[in-house]
C-alpha cells in the first residue's frame, strides 16, 4: 500500500514537472490529459522529429491529425485550434 502511494506520488511529481516544461498550451493539454510524446506519436501515427515538431510548433499539425486528436481529445477542431493560437496571441502581446 505504502509503496503503490509512494509510486502514485512520483508520478504526480513527473506529470506537473513535464507541464511546467511544457513550450505551448496545446503541450500543456496533453500533459493535463497524462499524454507523453510517445503516446502523442502513436495517436497521431508520427515518429521521432515529427512529434518534436508538432509539439514545439502545433500550427503545423495537418487537419487529419486534428480530427483524430478530436476524437480522442473529447474536444472539437475548433478548440483545439483555439488553444493552438492562444499562445499565438500572447506572444503577439508580450512583442507590443
Amino acid at each position: 500500500q505504502n509503496q503503490k502511494q509512494m509510486t502514485n506520488k512520483r508520478d504526480l511529481i513527473t506529470k506537473f514537472r513535464k507541464m511546467r516544461e511544457a513550450k505551448t498550451e496545446f503541450e500543456v493539454l496533453l500533459r493535463m490529459r497524462g499524454i507523453s510524446d510517445r503516446k502523442f506519436g502513436m495517436i497521431c501515427d508520427i515518429k521521432g522529429s515529427t512529434i518534436v515538431k508538432y509539439l514545439q510548433d502545433p500550427t503545423l499539425l495537418r487537419v487529419k491529425h486534428l480530427k483524430i486528436l478530436e476524437n480522442f481529445l473529447a474536444l472539437s477542431v475548433s478548440e483545439i485550434v483555439e488553444l493552438i493560437y492562444l499562445d499565438i496571441d500572447e506572444e503577439e502581446d508580450e512583442r507590443d
